[in-house]
């Protein structure tokens, strides 16, 4: 029976040791060949205290006997020492105690060495004195990490209680502190099988920690792979599409136009770019929060729009989705029409432009964009994606100074054109020559019946081109740097005009003219203007400086610094247009106006449009609520003047009144009018009916 328990004893040592190897084999870590180590030694100490390895494996070699224990004791603790470093995970978890036992495991190894050159009895007791070490110091690692709620200290810490026992029941019978029994003889192959199987299981769980801890890694690096993944689309999505509207972006427009005139061949292909031309205001005025929205919203519900048009081509389809428009930039939209027609691309841009220039319901507010529209073909205006795009931008800048919103590109557009590029260079003669010509039309006191003043419009007739519109050569004038020169010419021009006004007998006649947002930002205007005061003998408040609200808008605080220097000379101050842009209120509070001029888009069709009276007439009582005069453009029609005069406005503008005129027709018209004078008519019986019942049906309280 005995020798069926110690060939029990070591057939389960030789398991463990043997599936120690195939784990250390698998993992390639060097934790589970320390244990197969410890547990080999183990065995043969135990062989052969108990003589059988004499018996057995070298029976005619003695010293290799004893040899062999000398060899196994400090390998045993070299293999303890290690093995628990990196069960135990000491390096992370106790640092210190990592570094001690390191250093038994030194000290083993030189135990070791020593063993084949000390003495026998000495080499045993510096082997038996660093096991004892190494089992001291595994005995208070372990329980320590246990305490620290180390997962893994548990188990080993029970595996090595019981060899711990075992082997210092063995070493106390050898010393002969105990008596021989069973139990004595055979504490040592009883505490190392319970810390073998006690290993094992806790080498079990911690393969299969390893396996999770793989598996898991193996899923987050997956993971991590799909993150990539899906952040180099992301990448990709945010390069190719605008962070706002989230649309195809400049960049991948280009790329579909290229790849669409490779399968086209030659067959047509139009690009349309829509430009959002009030959208600069609105952000100014709202907010880049809200003007970002809007123009999501505008966008989308544009490409809701496009979507069933046919020709309208769509760029993309996301989740589908089929995408037609793109963002170029902040303001421009694009369109690109496949294998059209020039009728069906008029009839296409019909349709667009009809559904874009309606208001845009943005909130509680209606806006009005101004959008206007550059067209350009393949292969007439453009052969690859850049000259497309900029030929239609070309004709999109020429909306500006062209009557219409849409326009399809021409040579004239083109900045470096012939027409334009002779005007650009001969404007600044123009101006220098005294080639240009100022016409006046009179603007009429609804009060008083008088003519209260001219507005002064410039005009050119070229000797090669012919008449050039105002809205093409102002545009060239910006375009070239020269329009604070053109301004200065304008102004000279009316100062001589004023003075002629009052050596005629006229000197409560005014005259009004336009000046730029450059001209607000010229550093030496206020002085240039002073001295052109001071040559003409002329009461300066006789003199109005118009300005747009864009003008205005464009750099607030200088151009509010400007104006009140120009106020404080005397001019009178009126801001044009009012009502087709979307300036601030309160900073025109701010502005030492004197009038403000509605637009011509507020004054037409007056007496039949109620949402025109409404807004006209909101308009008229807010101007006069913060004391400023009202000028209403536009007026050309006798049914348009009644109403404006039962709205209370002081002063008309338009062709019913006159057309701009040369100044010597200006002065025998003016001469005429004030010999015949004029009796401005009531308004009918019926129209006054159609008010009172417009006025009612828009203020309940009336």
């Amino acid at each position: 029976m005995e020798a069926v328990g110690h060939g029990l004893y070591a057939g389960f040592l030789l398991f463990v040791i043997i599936f120690n190897f195939f784990i250390f084999i698998a993992l390639r870590e060097s934790m589970y060949f320390h244990y197969m180590l410890l547990t080999s030694m183990i065995l043969l100490i135990q062989a052969s205290l108990s003589g059988r390895t004499f018996q057995l494996i070298w029976p005619d070699l003695p010293d290799l006997q004893n040899l062999s224990i000398l060899i196994a004791v400090p390998l045993s603790a070299f293999a303890l020492t290690e093995f628990s470093r990196r069960f135990l995970e000491t390096r992370l978890y106790a640092p210190r105690a990592n570094r001690l036992l390191k250093s038994i495991s030194f000290i083993s190894l030189a135990c070791l060495a020593l063993a084949f050159f000390l003495p026998p009895y000495i080499s045993k007791q510096l082997s038996v004195i660093g096991a004892l070490t190494a089992v001291l110091a595994v005995s208070i690692v372990s329980p320590y990490l246990w305490y620290k709620g180390i997962r893994q200290a548990r188990l080993f810490s029970c595996a090595w209680t019981g060899l711990q026992i075992g082997a210092l029941t063995t070493l106390l019978f050898n010393l002969g502190v105990i008596p021989h029994s069973l139990l004595t003889v055979n504490a040592l192959e009883i505490g190392s099988a319970l810390q073998a199987a006690l290993i094992s299981l806790a080498i079990v769980e911690r393969v299969y920690q390893e396996r999770d801890h793989r598996l898991k890694v193996q899923q987050q690096v997956i993971e991590e792979q799909r993150e990539l993944q899906r952040m180099e689309q992301r990448n990709l999505y945010d390069a190719t599409h605008h962070p706002v509207t989230e649309l195809p972006n400049r960049g991948y427009l280009e790329r579909f136009i290229k790849e669409r005139i490779g399968v086209v061949g030659n067959k047509s292909l139009s690009l349309c770019l829509i430009s959002l031309n009030r959208y600069r205001e609105i952000d100014r005025t709202m907010g880049q929060d809200n003007a970002d929205q809007l123009l999501y919203q505008i966008a989308h519900q544009l490409n809701d729009f496009v979507s069933p048009l046919p020709g309208v081509t769509a760029l993309e389809t996301i989740a589908g989705t089929r995408i037609h428009v793109a963002s170029v930039d902040d303001i421009t939209l694009a369109l690109v029409f496949d294998s059209v027609s020039p009728k069906e691309q008029e009839v296409l841009m019909m349709a667009i432009s009809g559904y874009l220039l309606q208001r845009i319901d943005f909130g509680n507010l209606s806006l009005d964009l101004d959008p206007r529209f550059g067209l350009a073909r393949y292969p007439e205006h453009g052969q690859n994606p850049q000259s497309l795009l900029r030929m239609a931008k070309i004709a999109l800048d020429a909306t500006h100074h062209i009557q219409g919103c849409v326009a399809e590109y021409c040579d004239d557009f083109n900045p470096y054109s012939e027409r334009r590029l002779t005007l650009m260079a001969e404007l600044a003669k123009a101006i220098e020559n005294n080639n240009l010509v100022l016409n006046f039309q009179p603007q009429l006191s609804l009060k008083t019946g008088k003519i209260t003043s001219f507005e002064g419009l410039v005009r050119w007739h070229h000797d090669r081109f012919g008449h050039v519109s105002p809205e093409e050569f102002i545009y060239l004038a910006e375009e070239s740097g020269i329009i604070h020169q053109l301004t200065l010419w304008v102004m000279e021009n009316a100062l001589g005009k004023l003075q002629a006004l009052q050596t005629s007998g006229y000197g409560e006649v005014g005259i009004a003219i336009n000046i730029s947002a450059v001209d607000l930002e010229m550093p030496h205007f206020v002085e240039e203007v002073k001295e052109l005061l001071s040559s003409h003998e002329v009461n300066p408040r006789q003199l109005t400086l118009e300005l747009t609200e864009t003008a205005l808008m464009r750099t607030p605080d200088l151009a509010l610094e400007t104006l009140k220097q120009l106020s404080d000379l005397g001019f009178s101050i009126a801001l044009d247009d009012f009502g087709a842009g979307y300036s601030s209120l309160s900073y025109i509070q701010r502005l030492p106006l004197h009038k403000i001029k509605i637009d011509r888009s507020l004054v037409h069709n007056i007496e039949r449009c109620q949402e025109n009276y409404v807004i006209a007439k909101t308009a008229i009582e807010m101007s006069h609520g913060l004391g400023y005069e009202v000028v209403m453009e536009g007026v050309e029609e006798l049914a348009t003047l009644e109403v404006l005069k039962v709205l209370g406005a002081d002063q008309i503008q338009g062709f019913w009144l006159a057309r701009p005129m040369l100044w010597d027709f200006a002065q025998e018209w003016l001469r005429t009018f004030v010999a015949d004078g004029i009796r401005l008519p009531e308004p009918s019986t019926a129209h006054r009916v159609s008010v009172k019942s417009t006025d009612s049906a828009t203020n309940p309280s009336s």
